[in-house]
């Protein structure tokens, strides 16, 4: 039974050491999709932020897609 709590904390202890020596993630591109146009999606769709300045994304599927139009937006 020991071994096993043993174990358990030296995971513990090497998750929590890890994490907080882990380098920071930098955001790439992000989306808010507060200001898309109206009807069927066809083109891309440039992201709001972009840290190489060149971010989109696209629906190469058929129909409407899964992109969700929200006007007006919200501040999250």
């Amino acid at each position: 039974m020991f071994n096993n709590y043993t174990k358990k904390g030296f995971l513990l202890l090497m998750t929590v050491l890890g994490t907080q020596f882990a380098e920071a993630q930098e955001l790439l591109h992000y989306w808010h999709f507060n200001m898309l146009p109206s009807g069927t999606i066809t083109a891309a769709v440039a992201s709001d932020f972009s840290i190489t300045g060149s971010g989109s994304i696209t629906y190469n599927g058929t129909g409407a897609g899964y992109l969700d139009r929200v006007s007006p937006g919200d501040i999250l």
